[in-house]
């Protein structure tokens, strides 16, 4: 019963699955996550967090990228903050739609930033079952 309210309650806070940001895709690993960075023109071996980020291609792009992999290595999330001249002339609310809109974002607004969060809630959920499932076997 406790499985089933969780799928239910993570559902119901994310409805969104899979998302794909200029190739970017819930679900590749590091290596493939890393190799669509190159075609966008960012040279780096660290896909965890990229900051400055310049994306061929991409007119307003995050300051700073954030990727989270599961249990898997698995791409289950993307977090994008843009700030300070990124997000010069450009209207914070469209923007937010916008967004919103195109990648089903949820959007957190801080002060001078915003963080547009991508996440595949259903990779996210099994990677909680997992941890969960063997931090039961220690305790």
């Amino acid at each position: 019963m406790n499985k089933y309210l969780l799928i239910l309650l993570v559902i119901a806070i994310n409805p969104a699955f899979a998302f794909d940001y200029h190739g970017i895709k819930s679900g590749m690993s590091k290596e493939k996550v890393s190799s669509v960075l190159a075609g966008l023109g960012v040279k780096t071996k660290e896909v965890s967090f990229i900051s400055d980020v310049k994306l061929k291609g991409v007119e307003i792009v995050p300051y700073i990228m954030t990727f989270e992999y599961d249990y898997q290595n698995k791409l289950y999330k993307l977090d994008m903050k843009y700030m300070g001249h990124h997000l010069e002339g450009v209207n914070t609310v469209s923007f937010h739609q916008a967004l919103t809109e195109k990648y089903k974002a949820k959007i957190e607004i801080e002060r001078g930033s915003l963080k547009a969060i991508l996440l595949d809630s259903k990779l996210q959920l099994k990677n909680i079952l997992h941890y969960k499932k063997e931090l039961l076997g220690k305790i």
